[in-house]
């Protein structure tokens, strides 16, 4: 590996990366000049968001080696994080599944209800696939997961591979600043929330009054302290 953090996006070719990518580039002095790789089926899309890459308003100051590709086994070679946001069997399979349950009188959503049930019998293979190609090309990579249902692709990683996993979901956040706003409570609440529900009991996320992270998490590299490692993931003071 070389001395750049390697960060490989699968599922590259989708457009929300992009604000991820910018709050990368924006921590000059932890990721400076990072290796991304987009990589994407759709290698097309893939090599639309490496060049948009680098046109981000954080990418002035701190500027990526950003590329992309189709062929999974090549990205992950060297790398420092993996980050999942994939879709098996595109939005179309999931509106198929979302029908099916309405038919039969269940809400549709892609976390719970028989359509979650469909996707996660969908993509825990594939997720599960890229965790085993990771112990071969970086295993001591960690693999962030933003693919639904989350807590069962994090759960099935933790089972059956060798690979740290998080799975980072937005709806944390939100719950974190509705009850705030709901009770007034000034109580940092994403901690106890994060521990109980998104991420399995042996590898649970400890982040008392949103400060850092569990330190046995960041090892890859040691420019990567815990205590910044949280704003890759979103996670701030």
């Amino acid at each position: 590996m070389g001395d750049s953090i390697k960060i490989v996006f699968c599922g590259g070719g989708a457009l929300r990366l992009l604000g991820v990518v910018d709050s990368i580039l924006a921590l000059e002095n932890l990721a400076p000049n990072p290796q991304l790789v987009f990589m994407d089926l759709d290698l097309p899309r893939a090599r639309t968001m490496a060049a948009l890459a680098t046109k981000v308003p954080a990418a002035a100051r701190n500027m990526p080696d950003a590329t992309a590709t189709d062929a999974l086994p090549g990205a992950l070679d060297g790398a420092d994080f993996v980050y999942c946001c994939i879709r098996v069997g595109s939005v179309t399979a999931m509106e198929r599944d979302e029908r099916i349950g309405a038919r039969h009188g269940f809400h549709g959503h892609d976390d719970f209800g028989p359509s979650g049930v469909m996707l996660t019998a969908r993509t825990v293979p594939v997720v599960l696939s890229i965790a085993r190609q990771m112990e071969q090309r970086c295993p001591d990579a960690i693999l962030l997961i933003f693919t639904n249902p989350i807590t069962n692709m994090v759960d099935a990683v933790t089972r059956y591979t060798s690979i740290r996993s998080i799975g980072i979901c937005p709806g944390v956040y939100n719950f974190m600043w509705d009850v705030d706003a709901l009770f007034d409570t000034g109580v940092p609440v994403v901690s106890k929330f994060l521990n109980e529900g998104q991420v399995p009991p042996h590898k649970r996320l400890a982040v008392p009054h949103q400060e850092r992270i569990a330190d046995d998490f960041w090892t890859p590299r040691a420019v990567l302290q815990p205590r910044n490692v949280r704003h890759l993931i979103g996670i701030t003071s």
